[in-house]
């Protein structure tokens, strides 16, 4: 992924595969994450659950395994 915007806490952020493009729009608040944003950011990503929360542990000063989804 590549940053493609910014406006207020909110980031763009895009990828291109194939002829499939994914933006995800993630909100750089500090404090923690709704269960439902990381599921619209997982879906926007186009990856597993696992390989979001992977990914994201190089960026949280806090690991990322505090987030539990509901399937």
């Amino acid at each position: 992924f590549s940053l493609h915007a910014t406006n207020g806490s909110h980031e763009q952020w895009k990828k291109t595969v194939g002829k499939r493009m994914f933006k995800v729009t993630l909100d750089c608040h500090r404090g923690e994450v709704k269960a439902k944003d990381v599921r619209s950011m997982v879906g926007q990503a186009g990856v597993t659950r696992g390989e979001f929360l992977s990914a994201s542990q190089g960026l949280k000063t806090e690991p990322a395994s505090h987030l539990v989804l509901q399937e």
